[in-house]
């Protein structure tokens, strides 16, 4: 579908959805690089994120397991690595939930997934939800990493019509 134009508060802006991928199944509780963990951010944009992308869930992000530690590579002001019980107590009563692609991922995949999102670390959040790299929101890393490491396309890019505010 073609982008159309639009004035500048009204603008279409690509929206992955990847909790309706059946690519994904539910992850048990040993995790590993490359699962991808949900929760209810308790950000002001939160509940527009949930409406926006018809999804319970409004933050994402990908897990790595770095020296022993699990950790969250998301995007925040700027993209980091969170700890990840420190993420989990950032959510909305604490309720995640966490996804694994269906065919397990090998060692070496799993080192380039990570090398690949880690090139985004440092970057600032992505308020406008535009599809490049100057700027990322969470879903946009998840889905860059797997589509760019591992040529996997966890969920169809989509377009959603969103009413943002205009850049200064």
């Amino acid at each position: 579908t073609p982008k159309p134009s639009s004035a500048a508060s009204d603008v279409y802006k690509r929206q992955v959805l990847l909790l309706v991928s059946p690519q994904l199944l539910w992850a048990n509780m040993s995790y590993q690089t490359g699962d991808i963990i949900f929760h209810v951010s308790k950000s002001q944009q939160s509940l527009g994120i949930q409406k926006a992308t018809k999804s319970r869930y409004s933050h994402m992000g990908l897990i790595v397991n770095k020296d022993g530690k699990a950790w969250v590579l998301e995007a925040v002001q700027p993209v980091k690595y969170t700890a990840l019980q420190q993420w989990i107590d950032r959510g909305v009563e604490r309720h995640y939930v966490v996804k694994r692609f269906k065919t397990n991922l090998t060692v070496q995949q799993k080192q380039q997934l990570s090398k690949n999102a880690e090139q985004y670390l440092g970057q600032p959040y992505d308020l406008y939800f535009e599809w490049d790299n100057r700027a990322l929101y969470c879903s946009e890393i998840v889905w860059k990493a797997y589509h760019d490491a591992l040529g996997i396309e966890l969920a169809p890019v989509s377009y959603t019509h969103l009413t943002l505010p205009t850049k200064a």
